[in-house]
């Protein structure tokens, strides 16, 4: 939306339907962390596996604070912009010539 000629704001909002339910970390089969490990590294496991992420959260039942494992994931985004359009304007100076031919020094 234009709000001006200078002046522009934006609103996007985003839904992704995944067809997968690892988002939320309940599907019921993992990669082996063995072959995990030796194909992408040890950090590569570390995100597969978020439980111990939950230690603050005890008193939650761990199911219910991950997600539902009967629905597939989707998660969406969003954002405002305010975009501002500048205007430069400069004066060409020519610089003076003094009498050896190197410029002046105007300022």
């Amino acid at each position: 939306m234009a709000l001006s000629d200078d002046i522009n704001l934006r609103l996007e909002v985003g839904l992704r339907k995944l067809f997968t339910d690892y988002l939320d970390d309940v599907s019921t089969t993992y990669a082996d962390e063995d072959e995990l490990r030796a194909n992408n590294g040890q950090l590569a496991v570390d995100y597969a596996f978020r439980g111990d992420d939950l230690k603050p959260f005890r008193s939650i039942s761990f199911r219910w604070y991950q997600g539902n494992p009967k629905s597939k994931d989707f998660y969406y985004t969003g954002g405002l912009t305010i975009s501002f359009r500048l205007q430069v304007t400069s004066t060409v100076i020519k610089p003076r010539k003094g009498k050896t031919g190197c410029p002046v020094n105007i300022y």
